[in-house]
């Protein structure tokens, strides 16, 4: 991926990696409907399938996970 790259439903985006002083694999990302980080950049929510949602200690596995501050989610099946 390039930076302001358009991306299409399905589309691998990134890989999850272990590096720094984390001390689990992780991922940062945001989604913006503009390239540019301006007052008028508008992020975009992002919805997940197929994972399991674990929220406030608490795992639940929905059709789509509408992600929040704090959530974790871990695919089916790992």
């Amino acid at each position: 991926m390039s930076e302001g790259e358009r991306v299409r439903l399905g589309q691998q985006i990134a890989a999850v990696g272990d590096s720094g002083d984390s001390l689990v694999p992780h991922l940062h990302f945001q989604v913006q409907d503009s390239p540019d980080f301006d007052e008028q950049v508008r992020t975009v929510p992002i919805v997940f399938r197929n994972v399991v949602l674990i929220r406030g200690g608490t795992e639940s596995t929905p059709a789509e996970a509408d992600l929040r501050r704090g959530d974790h989610i871990r695919r089916i099946g790992d």
